[in-house]
């Protein structure tokens, strides 16, 4: 068992141990089968929060760290309509980000989760297409492309330049990116 699985394991469902940096490790299997780690779920439903301010708490708890922010419609008790307000982030951004919900939303309590988190290995890389280079994020698995994200901005920028269509110049990027299997082995 990995030190990070054992370290979910020592911890699931128990939320008063402290945590300090996330554990990762390698997957076992061919190179690029991916990592895993420890995060931390938080999450808490609200009802009574003027909507307005939902960007505002996300936007500070990205300048935290955090790894993601979810929102989403719910329906809580006698039918009202609620928030869930969902924060995925690193052991050691737990108390900062808590403070955060705390302090930003009218939240009462917050559930914190301690999960395993497996995640492909990822490499930046950078395509030729016909309009000019775009940056990619490209996912592997087993040694093999799996996705490839071109960066918005650079597909923006060319096709904005080139007078085409956005949707043409990310697909060239994409394409592209899956000739990168044999660079990216090495």
């Amino acid at each position: 068992m990995s030190e990070a699985s054992a370290a979910a394991d020592d911890h699931a469902g128990h939320h008063e141990h402290e945590h300090g940096q996330g554990h990762e490790a390698v997957i076992g299997g061919p190179a690029g089968a991916g990592h895993e780690d420890v995060v931390v779920q938080l999450e808490t439903n609200v009802d009574d929060m003027n909507p307005e301010w939902y960007g505002h708490v996300s936007e500070r708890l990205f300048a935290q760290g955090a790894l993601d922010v979810t929102l989403a419609p719910v329906y809580m008790k006698k039918g009202r309509p609620g928030t869930l307000v969902s924060v995925l982030v690193t052991p050691d951004q737990l108390e900062p980000a808590l403070a955060t919900l705390f302090a930003e939303t009218t939240t009462l309590g917050v559930r914190v989760n301690h999960l395993l988190r497996r995640k492909l290995a990822r490499r930046p890389a950078v395509v030729e297409t016909p309009y000019g280079p775009v940056r990619v994020k490209v996912a592997l698995h087993e040694d093999r492309v799996r996705s490839a994200s071109p960066e918005y901005e650079d597909c923006h920028a060319l096709a904005r330049r080139h007078d085409v269509p956005l949707g043409r110049v990310y697909a060239a990027a994409q394409h592209a990116a899956l000739d990168l299997e044999e660079v990216l082995r090495t």
